[in-house]
């Protein structure tokens, strides 16, 4: 599971910031050209869902049958700092004459497998004052030739830490867009 889904993705993470930093401290685009490449390569990575939505997807679950799914966190950690990379171009008149067709191609990503994808499989769940996002019930499994399986499992809010990443692709989104 390290190689794909929500492992893939907590170990890509690792160190995406430093492609941003490293061009703000040298000014140099190659750093910016080198994160294209990265973010690129990750996005290559993404498999579709039978509802037509792409993810990183892979295997959780414990016992007899391995559900296969992607996981909240797993697009939100990718995505948000994806994003950082369109804030820097979309609000630098230099770099926008470069890279202005790859940031508004993540920025779609982003709006259509991140936030269209987990508010239309019904993820975002209110209870009077409060919301969070919740687990999913639809997986595929192995031998499903990618159908949905409906698990029977009561679906559980997602901990902090990934409702937190989560928020952030949205934040960036609306720095992005208004």
């Amino acid at each position: 599971g390290e190689h794909t889904g929500e492992g893939f993705c907590w170990q890509a993470r690792v160190g995406m910031s430093q492609f941003q930093s490293n061009y703000e401290i040298t000014r140099d685009t190659k750093w910016l050209d080198a994160g294209v490449k990265y973010f690129d390569y990750l996005i290559g990575r993404m498999e579709t869902d039978p509802d037509g939505y792409r993810g990183w997807i892979g295997p959780f679950g414990r016992g007899e049958r391995v559900f296969f799914s992607d996981a909240l966190v797993g697009d939100a950690i990718l995505i948000s700092e994806i994003l950082d990379f369109s804030i820097l171009v979309l609000e630098d008149e230099n770099l926008k004459s470069i890279y202005t067709d790859k940031a508004n191609s993540y920025v779609e990503l982003a709006k259509k497998d991140f936030v269209e994808k987990w508010d239309n499989r019904g993820s975002w769940y209110e209870d009077g004052p409060y919301a969070s996002y919740v687990s999913g019930k639809r997986f595929t499994i192995e031998d499903s030739g990618k159908v949905w399986v409906e698990s029977d499992r009561p679906r559980m809010s997602n901990p902090f830490n990934k409702l937190f990443d989560a928020a952030q692709v949205s934040l960036r989104l609306y720095r992005i867009t208004g």
